[in-house]
């Protein structure tokens, strides 16, 4: 760990993670850009308009600035598969800041594209990627709280089907923990048994569903 910030039950969960991810996954571990300074993440974000960034993303990426841009396939630790996006787990990628400021980009333009011809659009104002699926999916935080949450609640969805958003987690902190308790119990790559999907689902529902549950499995396009 390289960073500085004030010792807070977010950060102690980091360095818990940090330790665990390394033993487990040395060469995912290692592809890990450096943490970036909080005076760039501020620019880079409110010049796009979003100003109520939450201290725990400054500390998230403080740590470590998502993987680095890959210019070829990566191989995972086990040889058994190539990725064109190094995954955190199985399924997400973790975004640097460099990929961020790129997507915020393309969606800011699709925005504009859609309001000229009067479509739905997946992106709205105050939405910060930090995950992204193989294939087409985000996870964002929502830092306006839309569909009647809370402002750094984390929506995902997958932007090429019209399946709508769900609110995965109350915020950074609950998404941190329910990464932090699949690692600790051997379950948090890709599940390998039934039992394991199982303790999986179950350990993601007693950390998130006090929250999650008060919102439909998919909320439509248009509800704000």
């Amino acid at each position: 760990m390289s960073f500085t910030v004030m010792k807070s039950e977010f950060t102690s969960m980091l360095i818990e993670f940090d330790l665990l991810y390394q033993q487990v996954v040395p060469l995912r571990y290692a592809r890990l850009s450096s943490g970036i300074d909080r005076v760039i993440i501020e620019s880079t974000l409110k010049s796009f308009g979003i100003l109520a960034i939450p201290e725990d993303f400054f500390a998230l990426y403080g740590w470590k600035n998502g993987f680095e841009t890959m210019l070829e396939w990566w191989k995972d630790e086990y040889g058994e598969g190539y990725y064109e996006m190094i995954p955190l787990d199985d399924c997400y990628h973790w975004m640097n800041m460099a990929n961020i400021e790129m997507t915020l980009e393309i969606w800011h333009e699709h925005i504009k594209n859609a309001k000229r011809t009067n479509q739905l659009c997946y992106w709205k104002h105050g939405f910060i990627p930090f995950l992204q699926m193989q294939s087409s999916g985000l996870m964002v935080i929502d830092t306006i709280g839309y569909w009647n949450g809370i402002p750094g609640q984390i929506a995902a969805f997958d932007y090429k089907c019209s399946g709508g958003y769900q609110v995965v987690h109350q915020d950074l902190s609950k998404w941190l923990e329910t990464q932090l308790e699949l690692l600790k119990n051997g379950i948090f790559f890709s599940p390998d048994t039934l039992l394991e999907m199982e303790e999986s689902i179950a350990i993601i529902a007693e950390i998130n569903d006090s929250y999650t549950s008060r919102f439909p499995i998919s909320i439509p396009l248009d509800a704000i």
